[in-house]
């Protein structure tokens, strides 16, 4: 505990799988090494801002918070983002595949103009689809809620 020099140590700064640790892999808050907490240059790190899986990277692939690559969270330009507007399954992504609040891919939220998506008023199986069929309060599709045609 409290050990600077070995594996494993709390808030070691040179070791493997260390709190706080700076330098090495899997560390708490490291900022230059794989799966650290709050790194922003290696892989899988939180709040790395140029690497792979990290937590508010905004370069890299699965970043949380991430804007500009694949998998990240309120990533606006890549896939499977959180809150993404350009990119496929992103959350609240209004241009691609099965985002939420998305209104022109497929599977969307609040989708405005694709398949299956809630409250999308042009395709199919959209909740409050005003246009395609089996979407709830549609008025013109198949099978939709207080569809009157």
């Amino acid at each position: 505990l409290y050990d600077q020099t070995t594996l494993w140590s709390l808030y070691d700064r040179t070791t493997l799988w260390s709190l706080y640790d700076q330098t090495t892999p899997w560390s708490l808050y490291d900022r230059t090494t794989l799966w650290s907490l709050y790194d922003r240059t290696t892989l899988w790190s939180l709040y790395d801002q140029t690497t792979l899986w990290s937590l508010y990277d905004r370069t890299t692939l699965w970043s949380f918070y991430d804007r500009t690559t694949l998998w990240s969270l309120y990533d606006r330009t890549t896939l499977w983002s959180l809150y993404d507007r350009t990119t496929l399954w992103s959350l609240y992504d209004r241009t691609t595949l099965w985002s939420l609040y998305d209104r022109t891919t497929l599977w969307s939220l609040y989708d405005q103009t694709t398949l299956w998506s809630l409250y999308d008023r042009t395709t199919l199986w959209s909740l409050y689809d005003r246009t395609t069929p089996w979407s709830l309060y549609d008025r013109t599709t198949l099978w939709s809620l207080y569809d009157r045609t």
